[in-house]
């Protein structure tokens, strides 16, 4: 692996034919002594004075960079080593197999590759992942104190310990914080193009791969967020009580708005909230929140954003959501083991 590549690589001037050869290194990689050796050689390439990098300086932020690159190539999947059945609906099932089989390369990857001197006596520090699967929900105590809530189909990446000075963690999925309060430990949260910090508040966050927008709802306290990708780098939002900053992938601009508390963070509580939801939208909660895979037949309509629906469900049943739901909209159901189909007329 060429080092000037890797210096292209963690700098974003990659192009990508590059980025999927530095991702195929990354996953293939399998370090012997003399290789780690060559990998010490190419970090000192990049320009970096190994006896003054700080050790773990944007760990968590590079780690979870190359996680989330991974899990956007189409790959084909591989069986995961020592991992549990996870009940994931459709592509994003095959897509957490590749990555659960390209992860266990990556750590040690990584870890070697941040603390580059082999002599230094600063322990390397570890990075570890919290996953709620689809259809369940987990609760993550940081060493800090502060309490991370993982809705269902989410990834946390953070360290065992923070540092003195700073407190970074980085997230794929719906989350909702409760931060301990540290005015000299800032808490920081990567999650796609924007980069959330607070010294001690309540928030939510919902960024999921692929989506066309991602939310930041404040619930107590105050957040700045600022767009970290993009083509407006550098933009900023300070955000009060009831407020949420909307991103959209497709203008890389985001909008400060109120929000619906019951709607956003009622999730925590079990409720299942629908406002106006369109047909796609009602498919990827359902997947979301029961872990199950839905199919559309019959004559689906033409435009499924056209198809509205509203409706809150508290800590029920996907039979009885179902059936209100079809009760509503007029279609027919059935359950098949894990898969879920809606029928037309």
């Amino acid at each position: 692996m060429d080092g000037q590549l890797l210096k292209k690589y963690f700098s974003g001037a990659c192009t990508p034919a590059e980025e999927l050869e530095v991702l195929t290194w990354f996953k293939n990689k399998n370090l012997d002594p003399e290789q780690e050796q060559d990998l010490y050689r190419m970090w000192q390439e990049t320009g970096e004075d190994p006896l003054n990098v700080d050790p773990g300086r944007n760990r968590v932020e590079i780690f979870d960079r190359i996680i989330h690159a991974i899990e956007s190539q189409e790959a084909e999947p591989v069986e995961p080593v020592s991992e549990p059945e996870m009940p994931l609906p459709g592509v994003e099932r095959r897509r957490w197999l590749w990555w659960l089989g390209a992860a266990a390369a990556m750590v040690v990857v990584i870890t070697k590759f941040l603390v580059p001197n082999p002599f230094q006596k600063a322990e390397p520090i570890r990075i570890l992942q919290a996953v709620a699967p689809y259809g369940q929900r987990k609760v993550v105590q940081l060493d800090d104190g502060s309490v991370i809530h993982l809705h269902s189909g989410s990834r946390l990446t953070y360290p065992a310990h923070f540092q003195a000075d700073k407190r970074e963690v980085g997230l794929i999925g719906e989350a909702f914080f409760d931060v301990k309060r540290d005015t000299l430990r800032p808490f920081t949260v990567r999650s796609g193009h924007l980069l959330t910090q607070v010294l001690g508040t309540t928030f939510n966050i919902k960024y999921r791969l692929n989506a066309e927008t991602m939310a930041v709802s404040l619930a107590t306290g105050s957040v700045q967020v600022r767009q970290i990708g993009g083509k407006r780098i550098g933009q900023t939002a300070r955000l009060v009580p009831g407020e949420q900053l909307v991103y959209a992938e497709k203008n890389v601009n985001f909008e400060v708005r109120p929000f619906d508390r019951d709607e956003v963070l009622g999730w925590q509580k079990g409720l299942l909230n629908f406002r106006k939801s369109s047909l796609s939208e009602v498919v990827e909660k359902l997947e979301n929140w029961y872990g199950v895979r839905v199919e559309l037949r019959g004559k689906v309509p033409r435009n499924p954003n056209d198809w509205k629906y509203s409706g809150s469900y508290d800590n029920q049943s996907l039979e009885n959501v179902l059936t209100g739901i079809a009760f509503v909209k007029n279609f027919a159901y059935e359950t098949r083991g894990n898969v879920v189909i809606m029928n037309f007329n």
